[in-house]
């Protein structure tokens, strides 16, 4: 997390002019990092928001995508694939939910700042809905899951991988894999979490155990 420091652009708005600037070439001397300048702590701010509602909004849609393709028989990880051979593509994968200290909360903040100005964000306010009951839906297909292999989920173990909100992390915040064993839990299974050894492959461990999930549901 902490190369995110050195690597990712840093967004900057002050109250003044000086104030940018000034914070700016601060984070350049260092951090020795990209600093885009905007107007104002208002734009910074939703320059924050807007990513995280952006990331929100198309994993919901895989998210839906995938629950749809489950009853039509496609492998959505197959279609993303292909998809993303196109160059105007960005993958985004379906999984149980999202989590961390943001992505969850910036939506809401939207929602509520929205209603404020007398707008309703019908979009954001879908995707919130349709992220925030994946934890419910991967449970059920652990549930087919199980049943295909001719077993009961009854004193079962499971074991959810990845537990933490996303890969290389060791945060919890807000982790949808936290609800999932709790849910699992009071289906009757043995529930813990694990994190994968190799860090690393840790989103393809995840899209991986999504995948066989998937395909072993149908």
């Amino acid at each position: 997390m902490l190369d995110c420091l050195t690597t990712v652009p840093r967004i900057v708005g002050g109250l003044t002019p000086t104030c940018t600037k000034l914070a700016a070439e601060l984070y350049r001397e260092v951090f020795k990092v990209r600093v885009v300048e905007v107007t104002s702590p208002r734009t910074a701010n939703a320059v924050k928001i807007t990513e995280n509602v952006f990331r929100d909004v198309n994993i919901a849609l895989m998210n839906e995508l995938a629950m749809l393709y489950e009853k039509l028989g496609v492998d959505i990880f197959e279609v993303i694939e292909a998809c993303a051979t196109k160059w105007n593509f960005i993958p985004h994968y379906p999984g149980p939910g999202v989590g961390g200290p943001c992505l969850p909360a910036n939506p809401y903040y939207l929602i509520t700042k929205a209603m404020k100005a007398s707008f309703i964000p019908y979009l954001v306010r879908v995707v919130r809905e349709i992220n925030d009951r994946m934890p419910e839906h991967v449970a059920t297909l652990v549930l087919k899951a199980l049943n295909m292999a001719g077993r009961s989920i009854k004193d079962d173990r499971v074991i959810v991988l990845e537990v933490s909100y996303k890969p290389n992390v060791k945060d919890l915040q807000s982790s949808p894999s936290i609800r999932l064993i709790g849910l699992l839990l009071e289906l009757g299974a043995e529930s813990s979490g694990l994190r994968p050894l190799l860090p690393r492959r840790a989103h393809s461990v995840r899209r991986l155990n999504l995948r066989l999930l998937y395909r072993g549901s149908r």
